[in-house]
């Protein structure tokens, strides 16, 4: 059991040391922020956003396209 949990502990110590892991981890938690924010403030953005015509369709678009945009960049990360 000591063994396993050694074996365990050195796994993860060579994880971090890979190039780029870090980035990868951030990447992935401001992709999962971008989905989960969007997703409870769409309402309220898009009624802030309204105030001018164009300003309102830009959002409109973005705002319908939001979970096909979190999964490209969570495929785009991969």
């Amino acid at each position: 059991m000591v063994r396993e949990m050694f074996t365990l502990a050195r796994k993860a110590a060579a994880e971090l040391r890979l190039p780029g892991f870090r980035a990868q981890q951030w990447y992935f938690f401001f992709v999962a922020a971008f989905y989960v924010h969007l997703r409870f403030i769409k309402r309220n953005l898009l009624v802030e956003a309204s105030a001018t015509r164009t300003a309102a369709a830009a959002f409109a678009g973005l705002l319908r396209r939001h979970a096909l945009i979190s999964y490209s960049l969570y495929m785009a990360g991969a």
